[in-house]
């Protein structure tokens, strides 16, 4: 009985070290594969930083050959030059793409293009787009000169109007959006920390087609002197659009 006893302890011990071997050896490969599992976590955040990197230095050389693009093949032309005399000297792309670029070379630091606006454009229907760009000269040319002006300087007012004239366009107001609940945070902006209103908008066309119907709408900033777009170039809702 006390050799079966012993024989039986003794398998027991021998059955429990191989137990601890296993165990000792599953711990080994798991703290192995936590490593290995660690290293490549770096690894690959690692390789995300530098796919950021170099997307980012992508998109600097795509803006870099824009603006280059632009200085190569397009004339600058004088600020004193007349409107009327402008004509096809101004460089007005027919895509979204360059729209970021243009502003930062010929809005003059008097324009701000707000991404909820530079995100409709890029989502628009609209077919003429090179009018879009022609809408923004005018409010760097003439809208800011004429907010500008002396009291008594009716020129500006008038080249205002001509220019207006000339690309078929109406200034307005936005009538009562701004009072309707339903609609008016539509027309809610935020700019340098502050909520604005796009309280003014250029338009052409009428009836509500987003491919023909050009709507632009913006806020003055009387601190600055600019003008901030906050969307085009399709209508934004009001009570006449909504039933529409």
């Amino acid at each position: 009985m006390r050799d079966q006893v012993e024989n039986i302890a003794s398998s027991t011990d021998e059955q429990i070290s191989q137990l601890q071997a296993i165990r000792s050896e599953l711990e080994s490969s798991l703290a192995e594969y936590k490593t290995k599992v660690r290293d490549l976590d770096e690894h690959v955040a690692q390789l995300r930083d530098d796919l950021k990197a170099t997307r980012g230095e992508r998109d600097l050389a795509r803006e870099d050959a824009r603006k280059l693009d632009y200085q190569l093949t397009q004339r600058w032309i004088p600020d004193v030059v007349e409107y009327k005399e402008l004509g096809s000297e101004r460089h007005y792309p027919d895509n979204w793409e360059d729209l970021e670029t243009w502003v930062e070379l010929y809005g003059e630091n008097k324009l701000v293009l707000h991404p909820l606006a530079i995100k409709a454009a890029k989502e628009s229907q609209f077919n003429d787009i090179a009018f879009a760009y022609q809408s923004l000269e005018y409010l760097v040319r003439y809208y800011v000169p004429m907010r500008n002006r002396d009291i008594d300087d009716i020129g500006a007012y008038q080249n205002s109007q001509q220019a207006l004239a000339g690309l078929g366009l109406v200034l307005s107001g936005v009538g009562t959006a701004l009072n309707d609940s339903r609609y008016k945070q539509e027309y809610r902006r935020q700019y340098e920390g502050r909520s604005i209103w796009l309280d003014t908008h250029l338009k052409k066309g009428v009836g509500f087609d987003p491919s023909v119907a050009f709507r632009l709408y913006f806020h003055y900033d009387e601190a600055t002197a600019k003008v901030v777009v906050g969307h085009l170039p399709s209508h934004l809702t009001n009570r006449i659009s909504h039933s529409g």
